[in-house]
């Protein structure tokens, strides 16, 4: 649903549809109505309301600029009819093993997350692409693991080393790096906003690195997550609280601070706290809107399901994580495509832009030859 709580009735009759007890309910404005009647849309306010051709009557109202496509109109309609029930919201259900699913190649598949991704591919009749070369292979999980090419040295043993576990002994290797701290912190430390300086107009200096370093520490080391987020959160609230932990809280002042005199304290304490909360529920669950109350569904609840019960049982371990999601299969694909096996999409389109690519990155220009430039640029030019 795009509100919660759903208006259901006109001249301000709210009605609360997150709980069965509430929505199954008779309206307090109207006990011979009710907002949701199992089985039967026809007479459920709910359906009666989204489907309503008066404007003054239609939920959500055209004010709002909000509104239910068919398909979302049919789903509602649909669950009406099959009893409309209820279900604990996914995120405060206990998370339970679940099963791997079946796939006919299983020796293509290098752990538990390849069977997901080849499960899919069965399901629509498409083949993984043959494993990259092993000079391809290192750049890519180099880069992706330290944000830095492999040495020359990296590069010769790997090419030399033919034994089966060659690649996992590199990644083990670039995950002890200091490299791999620094590159894990760069997504967080733009997440959180992170910077030495306060924000506002004056934009003056303010000392944060501190806690920069303590966040690429923790990666390198390999704090569990659920520490490194509980120690940025709330870590000097925890028992006995030390330096770190006093540090780590660091965290909630990245956002803009004003140094100006004339402010109200605490409308801009308000304000601090309000971003700080905007900026934790974005980082946690991508949207705000009670945290992953009304976000987005995941892509594949399956494999989230099954990499959040494993994250767990493996006491939050980042780097074994990480790790799972270099090694697998499906990451060391050629990223080539095969003429046996076209793209799926416009053909005409990617056609197009490799030709438009291959215009633009011509190397029979050398040095101080004329630029390409799109005809209009080119006029512009002559004209000065």
């Amino acid at each position: 649903m795009h509100c919660l709580p759903v208006k259901i009735l006109p001249a301000g009759r709210l009605f609360l549809l997150d709980l069965p007890e509430s929505a199954y309910q008779a309206l307090k404005e109207h006990t011979g109505a009710h907002a949701i009647v199992p089985g039967n849309p026809e007479i459920s306010s709910l359906y009666l309301s989204i489907t309503a051709k008066d404007s003054a009557q239609l939920m959500p109202p055209p004010s709002s600029n909000l509104k239910l496509t068919r398909h979302e109109i049919a789903l509602l309609e649909r669950w009406i009819k099959q009893g409309a029930k209820y279900e604990k919201h996914w995120a405060f259900t206990p998370i339970k093993k679940a099963a791997l699913p079946g796939v006919d190649n299983e020796t293509w598949c290098k752990n538990e997350i390849d069977r997901f991704v080849l499960s899919k591919l069965e399901q629509q009749d498409l083949k993984p692409n043959l494993e990259t070369d092993k000079e391809r292979l290192l750049k890519r999980v180099s880069l992706d693991l330290t944000g830095l090419p492999p040495t020359l040295a990296q590069m010769d043993a790997f090419l030399a080393d033919q034994r089966p576990e060659a690649y996992e002994i590199m990644v083990d290797q670039f995950l002890q790096q200091p490299a791999y701290g620094e590159k894990m912190a760069l997504h967080w430390l733009d997440l959180a906003r992170y910077a030495d300086s306060h924000g506002y107009q004056d934009d003056g200096y303010r000392t944060q690195w501190p806690w920069r370093d303590w966040v690429i520490h923790a990666y390198y080391k390999n704090m569990p997550y659920n520490e490194f987020v509980t120690w940025q959160l709330a870590g000097d609230l925890l028992p006995g609280a030390g330096k770190e932990q006093l540090l780590a809280t660091a965290f909630n002042r990245n956002h803009k601070i004003t140094e100006e005199g004339g402010v109200i304290q605490e409308e801009y304490r308000t304000m601090y706290v309000s971003d700080r909360t905007d900026l934790v529920g974005k980082g946690l669950v991508k949207t705000t809107g009670d945290f992953g109350m009304q976000g987005e569904l995941p892509s594949h609840p399956a494999l989230l399901h099954w990499l959040a019960y494993d994250f767990i049982q493996h006491n939050w371990n980042i780097k074994r994580l990480v790790k799972m999601m270099v090694t697998y299969a499906t990451y060391r694909q050629s990223g080539g495509i095969s003429p046996d096996k076209p793209a799926r999409g416009s053909g005409k389109y990617i056609d197009g832009k490799r030709s438009a690519l291959s215009h633009c990155s011509r190397t029979d220009q050398g040095p101080g030859s004329k630029q390409q430039r799109p005809p209009e640029q080119e006029y512009r030019r002559t004209q000065r």
